[in-house]
């Protein structure tokens, strides 16, 4: 990332105008918002009888369903080694083919619910807050990535099996 910010940026201060030219930089932020995505669930209410699609069952209008986005995110099914981080996975990459698609200038990404990479939501309800989010994201790395003399340790693994406590509820 450091390279690439010294071809396409230079010396001079980053703007507006670098980030999307930044196109490693901005793999490496998809390819971390799909292994940590902001997103932990997603709530419904059910407004009309919804078959589930390759079975009997009919989820009745009124009920909820949730879904967690960051499980397709992970899923072999879609991603090759889909637990390595590997943000050259998305290089070139045009999501994927069958979904609407949207362009906020750093590459087009999906609008639709059947993608496979959900960190912002879908649909009607995608967050609004994406494009800022991105803007942020990069251009926060990227005084990281040029201010900062880095070295290289090991990460520890995520525990899941840690209590989190909300709202005094365990």
């Amino acid at each position: 990332m450091y390279e690439e910010q010294k071809r396409v940026v230079g010396d001079e201060p980053l703007q507006y105008h670098h980030l999307k030219d930044l196109t490693f930089l901005n793999d490496v932020i998809r390819e971390v918002l799909r292994l940590h995505p902001p997103l932990h669930s997603l709530i419904r209410k059910i407004v009309q009888p919804f078959p589930v699609a390759g079975t009997n069952y009919i989820l009745p209008k009124g009920d909820f369903v949730m879904c967690a986005p960051g499980v397709s995110a992970i899923d072999p099914e879609h991603w090759e080694n889909p637990l390595e981080f590997y943000p050259e996975r998305w290089a070139g990459r045009v999501e994927f083919e069958s979904d609407e698609k949207i362009d906020f200038g750093f590459g087009l990404v999906s609008k639709g619910g059947n993608s496979p990479y959900l960190p912002f939501g879908a649909g009607r309800h995608r967050c609004i807050g994406e494009q800022f989010a991105t803007i942020q994201l990069g251009t926060i790395i990227s005084v990281f990535v040029r201010e900062l003399k880095w070295t290289v340790k090991k990460v520890p693994q995520p525990d899941y099996t840690v209590r989190i406590f909300l709202f005094g509820m365990y």
